[in-house]
């Protein structure tokens, strides 16, 4: 990412622990949602797979198994790579847990 960015990234904790989707950065009118980095680590252990969507039916990955011994999954901000956007302004960036099981981490990102 060039250096006149990096004031316009923007960060949010992630802390869920429901099964389904939980949203992890709300929409913002006539914003989309530019992820450019994502940490996240399973709290317990049991399986977990986790699924980054944009709004409530667009998948923006396949499910990612997390590992059960903390073992964190990070994508880090290379270059002016983006990792995942939402497509219309109206969609929440949503992570779907497959297991009740406690997922924190962070995610930044920048509203374009």
């Amino acid at each position: 990412m060039s250096i006149g960015l990096r004031s316009q990234v923007k960060s949010a904790p992630i802390s869920v622990a429901a099964s389904g989707d939980n949203t992890i950065v709300a929409a913002v009118p006539g914003k989309v949602i530019v992820v450019v980095a994502l940490l996240l680590v399973n709290g317990v252990a049991t399986a977990q797979n986790v699924t980054v969507k944009d709004g409530a039916s667009n998948l923006l990955t396949g499910a990612m198994a997390l590992g059960t011994t903390a073992v964190p999954m990070f994508l880090d901000e290379k270059s002016d790579f983006e990792y995942f956007s939402t497509s219309n302004p109206a969609n929440n960036l949503v992570l779907n847990l497959s297991a009740a099981t406690q997922v924190s981490g962070t995610v930044w990102y920048i509203l374009e």
